[in-house]
């Protein structure tokens, strides 16, 4: 229940103000990491914050900056017209009229249903996956790239019919992004006419330049050395209301009530530059985040408990603009007070673990520095699953004021701000329980599975019996930072808790061993196994994509081999040795992590 003291604080937020700020901060436009128009648009964020906080300043961090370039198209025949697009950024240059071939999804089939004779053509294809994950762009431009391409035209279903949205692959290939509806045209003038021949450009320059980091704090008037940081960033492309000058705005609100009513606790408000781009293109799969990854490298020993300083949680805003229902995804150890929160506020938010969208933005590398953390996000669908409206908009010019209501502002800046001065009220805003929920939850298989549940609760005891405050706090957080940062791993859907996944292939390659030898099907053993996470890659993409594509992810898995053998049709005994190797390979890695996981706790 909301006490009246915070119905006072949270009276002082106002969403027509924070409506304001957002408008006046989108300005100017095309803030992309490292550019001139980033740096102004850091700066006047800072501005505006440091009229609420004690100290504020710019921390820079190395990035690289991409000149923009809108792109050019045009159909040459068998009629004449210009097609908007958009050069994808961090994408090669090129130019050229030439052959346009309709390549499906993108995949490796697609072009094997072409021929070999691509004979630099450029090709069109529509992301499979209706919200493009930015693997699959990744992939899709490896794909036409490795099959002598010139080009990539392609379209993300999710969007609106005439949007034309900014993406990045980090692929040096020229790649274009399309409407839906102009990839329907070209499809149409292919079947009609057999042959379509089209004219582009993609220009893309690159140099080292540098993003800000706005930081602000206010001192707590109790536990100076305990800080709370509440987050956004103030990057973007185009105009980037809803992504993400709503957040900085719900921030500025946030700011606002504690500069007034003097928090516990250290409140640090960290604006970061270069969420969307600033990573060289094909050196790292981390295109972007790399303020908040600068941020986190820079400060990693206050992080990690280190120093004096002790983190306490981050809180992450993201799209706060444009509808009231949030998601607030939880690190374990947070998600009872920020159900809480969510209860008290009514109806709109709740708190959930983390989704596939949990590594999309800053607070993702604060995790991986071990520190409980908190991202906001729009809710999708219950039951369906489909995300909001707004992302048929989404890194589009149609991210303008029109996404922005201040009704919306004025509810999640209550949230953002509920949830920092609840965090900030009590000693410890931890729950040892739904934390070792985490701990276990996937171990039951491992061989040292009771040994992590014994040396959990013998440290949470240890915690409970520390008389010291300061101590018990710090202890907690080391538990706290085990589990955050050897409980979970990327796969390509992004965040999942290592031990389940691996449990999980191992039962699946054991599963599919024992069809291939007692039954002898390679078909069903093979059903089984592209189950896996991530095994579906080995079949859509070409052995050159995966990889290109496994050199720059983490792949804890690699089935290739296995998959190739079956396509190959060998013999089900080899199927069954391949399987079987994978099957040891995998439960090593288990107890590698495992025991590492175990060490970890014992600290």
């Amino acid at each position: 229940m909301i006490t009246e003291n915070e119905r006072e604080k949270l009276a002082m937020i106002s969403g027509e103000e924070a409506r304001e700020n957002v408008s006046e901060l989108i300005i100017p436009i095309d803030r992309t990491a490292g550019s001139e128009a980033e740096h102004e648009g850091a700066r006047k964020v800072k501005g505006k914050l440091e009229t609420y906080v004690d100290s504020c300043e710019l921390e820079g961090v190395p990035v690289t900056v991409y000149t923009k370039t809108e792109g050019r198209l045009e159909v040459v025949f068998p009629v004449q017209v210009s097609i908007p697009c958009a050069a994808t950024r961090l994408a090669g240059s090129g130019s050229g009229t030439v052959t346009l071939l309709d390549a499906g999804h993108g995949r490796a089939a697609d072009y094997n249903n072409l021929g070999s004779d691509i004979n630099s053509a450029a090709v069109l294809a529509t992301c499979k996956s209706p919200t493009a994950s930015i693997s699959e762009r990744a992939s899709m431009c490896l794909e036409a790239r490795n099959h002598k391409a010139s080009c990539l035209l392609y379209n993300t279903p999710e969007k609106d019919d005439n949007v034309v949205s900014a993406h990045v692959s980090n692929i040096n290939f020229p790649a274009l992004s399309i409407s839906n509806r102009a990839a329907a045209d070209l499809r149409s003038l292919l079947a009609e006419h057999g042959e379509v021949k089209i004219n582009f450009e993609s220009n893309l320059e690159s140099a080292d330049s540098t993003t800000y980091n706005v930081v602000g704090n206010i001192v707590g008037s109790k536990y100076p050395n305990e800080v709370i940081y509440i987050t956004a960033h103030h990057d973007s492309w185009f105009y980037g209301a809803n992504d993400n000058m709503s957040s900085v705005a719900c921030l500025l609100e946030t700011a606002k009530i504690f500069n007034k009513y003097r928090p516990r606790r250290t409140i640090r408000f960290v604006i970061f530059g270069s969420e969307e781009s600033g990573g060289k293109a094909e050196e790292s799969a981390q295109f972007g985040e790399c303020g908040s990854a600068g941020y986190c490298k820079a400060h990693y020993e206050a992080l990690t408990g280190q120093l004096d300083e002790i983190p306490i949680c981050i809180i992450n805003g993201e799209f706060m603009g444009y509808s009231q229902l949030m998601d607030a995804m939880c690190s374990p150890e947070l998600i009872p007070g920020a159900r809480e929160v969510a209860s008290d506020l009514g109806e709109y938010a709740r708190a959930v673990e983390p989704t596939p969208y949990w590594y999309l933005s800053d607070q993702v590398q604060f995790h991986l520095r071990g520190v409980s953390s908190i991202m906001f996000w729009m809710t999708p669908d219950l039951g369906t699953g489909r995300r909001s409206p707004f992302f048929a908009f989404y890194h589009s010019d149609g991210d303008n004021m029109d996404m922005i209501k201040a009704k919306a502002l004025k509810k999640n800046a209550e949230l953002m701000a509920l949830m920092a001065m609840r965090f900030d009220s009590v000693d410890f805003p931890y729950s040892l329980e739904t934390l070792r929920d985490a701990a276990v939850r996937g171990t039951g298989c491992l061989m040292n599975s009771d040994r992590i549940r014994q040396v959990y609760d013998e440290k949470v005891k240890q915690c409970l019996e520390e008389e010291s405050r300061e101590e018990k706090l710090r202890q907690i957080l080391s538990l706290v930072r085990a589990v955050n940062m050897k409980i979970y791993t990327f796969v390509e859907r992004g965040f999942v808790n290592k031990f389940e996944v691996i449990n999980d292939a191992i039962e699946k390659l054991r599963d599919a061993a024992n069809i291939v030898e007692v039954e002898g099907s390679i078909g069903r053993a093979r059903d089984v196994l592209v189950t896996i996470e991530n095994a579906a890659r080995y079949l859509e993409w070409s052995r050159e994509v995966t990889d290109q594509a496994d050199r720059r992810a983490q792949v804890f898995l690699d089935l290739r081999g296995i998959f190739t053998a079956i396509d190959q049709q060998e013999s089900a005994e080899l199927v069954l040795k391949k399987i079987r190797v994978k099957l040891k390979e995998a439960r090593q890695l288990a107890q590698n992590w495992s025991e590492g996981f175990e060490e970890a706790l014992a600290k």
